[in-house]
């Protein structure tokens, strides 16, 4: 529904929405750039709920920051208690700013967006509103107009390349008859396919054996045993009018150690080849399925667009989609190239340590494919269990993300799925290294980096073994729980502060208790030019000193890593890390 009268903007803000942000001057100035305006709590609480969409958005967000900082076992805002409740009583009581800028592109939370519900501004907003209704016949029809479109081989999507039928995996399941799918073994067939992506998040007993796979070639799947996931995947792929369906857990032999590391060395050219993936990103677990409709998580707030000509038409906040170039891959990266690509992959590090993964030991298998593609572009780096050999030893230096809980789980058997130098090593979300400016010195010298893989055909997967190799300037420190800092003790008995610790596993908190003493690895001494930061007593920016907080094996002559220190140097703690032994040790 569209409007170009005055009236239309006044039915759907209030007059003092329109005179700060839905005129037509200041509204582009916002679409693009951003526009401020002042307001106060009082204010907003009181146009909440009485015709103002505007209004009504504003007060539903601000209200929630409050809530969060109102309940004591927040993490998302930083600080103390009451440094968290005299930011929440000043938002409360005094004048505030509210920055408003539109984004008509994807965010970093991937949850917020403006979608269009009419049709002046369509050159303008090319996102359409959130399909929410996932099994019906328009969703289906929708989503095969949208692969013909984007498949089609003249004026087809200009960045997408036209498809043309590829070798299928070694095994898909054949859904001709979606009633009765078959495992089906392709034998260097051509032909499109669908893969599935999607989270096991439970044990999978329906699953291809070698015991059971002629069964599931000549009799089918047992559908009434099947999780919902696989279903719903078999259900999308008959839709599109496409015939084969390839499952991790259908077509690659669950008990057969050979069959899985030659099939998962294969994983990235499997999704790289289908027609089309399915990503079933709204089940935790295979049993729940994806195709129930979808419900909105936050409020939708209706707000006019104000076109250039002064037309305006209706908006919805709801969601986000983004994607990344890395690049063409064909020639050696330039520096700033290997800079955004090695950044890009902090990132999906950073998004993929958030998420679950069913078997630990699947950890880097699972993210093995995007490695392998990763390489192709980073110009040859060697990939060290989840890490790359040009980043060191910047991305030696990742830790937990704070708050979050990241057990280590530590199997009695001798062998682990990962150096402990590596994220791959803890569960749970972790921080890559950050970027070092040219000012930064190294510390340290990497001797020798080797991993050796769990299997030949997948160097990108589970390691058998790692270790690292370096030399540092190491110093014997005590760690306190109580503070979570890192201390020396000073010959008189006293013990001085010098850092900031950071250990990784919540298990560590227990054992550091009984055997509090380890060694400080610095690696990297970086100058903070921020504006925001203090300038140290000696003059000048203020440094700071990160490294590795490592403990000596009990049984071997090699050392594990169990933590990260930030060292933001005082005059005082600096003279800690000046001098001191060189040391030369191997972490596994």
């Amino acid at each position: 529904m569209n409007s170009t009268s005055e009236s239309g903007i006044n039915s759907m803000v209030c007059e003092t929405c329109r005179d700060n942000l839905f005129n037509t001057k200041s509204f582009q100035e916002a679409w693009e750039k951003d526009v401020t305006y002042n307001t106060n709590w009082a204010n907003i609480r009181q146009s909440y709920n009485k015709g103002c969409s505007w209004c009504d958005l504003v007060y539903y967000q601000v209200a929630k920051d409050l809530a969060t900082m109102d309940d004591p076992l927040q993490t998302f805002f930083q600080g103390s208690r009451e440094l968290i409740r005299a930011h929440a009583r000043s938002i409360r009581k005094d004048e505030m700013i509210v920055f408003v800028t539109f984004q008509n592109q994807s965010s970093e939370r991937g949850d917020d967006a403006i979608l269009l519900l009419g049709d002046n501004a369509a050159s303008f907003i090319p996102v359409r509103p959130m399909v929410r209704e996932m099994a019906s016949p328009n969703t289906f029809q929708l989503a095969r107009d949208c692969l013909e479109e984007c498949t089609r081989r003249s004026e087809g999507h200009e960045d997408c390349a036209a498809y043309s039928p590829t070798t299928l995996p070694t095994r898909v399941l054949d859904v001709q008859l979606p009633e009765c799918p078959k495992l089906f073994i392709t034998n260097g067939l051509k032909d499109r396919y669908t893969a599935l992506s999607y989270v096991w998040g439970e044990a999978q007993t329906e699953r291809t054996t070698i015991l059971n796979m002629d069964s599931y070639i000549e009799h089918g799947l047992h559908m009434e045993k099947t999780p919902q996931t696989i279903k719903d995947a078999i259900r999308v792929t008959h839709e599109l009018s496409l015939r084969y369906l390839w499952i991790d857990s259908f077509c690659i032999l669950q008990d057969s150690d050979t069959d899985k590391a030659k099939e998962i060395g294969r994983m990235r050219q499997v999704y790289q080849d289908a027609y089309v993936t399915i990503i079933a990103a709204k089940a935790s677990r295979v049993s729940e399925g994806f195709l129930q409709n979808c419900t909105m998580k936050s409020p939708s707030y209706t707000v006019p667009y104000c076109c250039a000509d002064a037309s305006d038409t209706k908006l919805s906040r709801e969601f986000f989609y983004k994607n990344h170039d890395k690049g063409t891959g064909n020639s050696p990266p330039s520096s700033k190239e290997l800079r955004k690509l090695t950044d890009l992959w902090g990132k999906v590090v950073q998004d993929y340590t958030n998420r679950q993964v069913s078997v630990g030991s699947d950890k880097l298998n699972a993210i093995s494919g995007i490695a392998d593609d990763f390489q192709r572009y980073l110009g040859g780096s060697r990939y060290l269990a989840g890490l790359w050999e040009h980043s060191l030893p910047r991305d030696l230096l990742w830790k937990r993300s704070q708050g979050t809980p990241l057990p280590r789980p530590i199997p009695k058997e001798p062998s682990i799925n990962a150096p402990s130098w590596s994220w791959a090593s803890i569960n749970g979300r972790v921080d890559p290294g950050l970027y070092f400016k040219r000012s930064a010195v190294f510390n340290c010298e990497i001797i020798d980096c080797q991993v050796q893989p769990k299997d030949q055909n997948a160097p990108f997967g589970e390691t058998a073994s790692g270790s690292l190799k370096l030399r540092a300037r190491a110093k014997e420190v005590l760690w306190c729980p109580d503070d979570t800092f890192i201390h020396q003790r000073k010959s008189n008995g006293e013990f001085v502060r010098i850092a900031k610790g950071y250990l990784d596993p919540v298990d560590n908190l227990i054992a550091m208790k009984e055997e509090n003493s380890f060694l400080a690895l610095p690696l990297v001494l970086k100058t903070v030019d921020s504006p925001y930061e203090p300038v140290r007593r000696s003059g000048g920016p203020e440094r700071n000193l990160l490294g590795l907080l490592v403990v000596k094996d009990k049984i071997g002559e090699w050392y594990r890593r169990v933590g990260y220190f930030d060292c933001r140097f005082e005059d005082t703690s600096e003279e800690v890390f000046a001098v001191g032994e060189q040391w030369e040790l191997i972490i596994r």
